[in-house]
């Protein structure tokens, strides 16, 4: 590697490591957000200023470390769907990504 593309290497690693962000957040974890943001009472964990979910969360440094998070997201828009059809709450249930009849 010459020495210019090892300094563009270095600068590269090293804004990745100050924005915290490699990746950009998947749009299943901000649909998490907006379907908890639709709760009476939202719990806050999927928010973009979240340190796990967030914009610059730990879920984003590589698509390895992704996955799970996608999963979490994925569950919870399932859990908050099915819980708006039990309690007949339709503004949940479609901002949960659910669609009305």
């Amino acid at each position: 590697m010459s020495r210019c593309a090892a300094c563009l290497f270095s600068c590269l690693l090293a804004v990745a490591a100050f924005t915290g962000c490699v990746i950009e957040r998947k749009a299943e974890c901000k649909a998490a957000e907006a379907c908890d943001q639709a709760l009476e009472t939202p719990i806050g964990d999927f928010d973009a200023d979240d340190g796990v979910f967030g914009d610059v969360g730990t879920c984003w440094q590589t698509e390895d470390t992704a996955a799970p998070c996608v999963k979490a997201c994925n569950d919870y828009l399932v859990e908050q769907r099915d819980l708006a059809l039990l309690q007949n709450n339709e503004a949940v249930f479609e901002a949960c990504g659910g669609v009305a009849e």
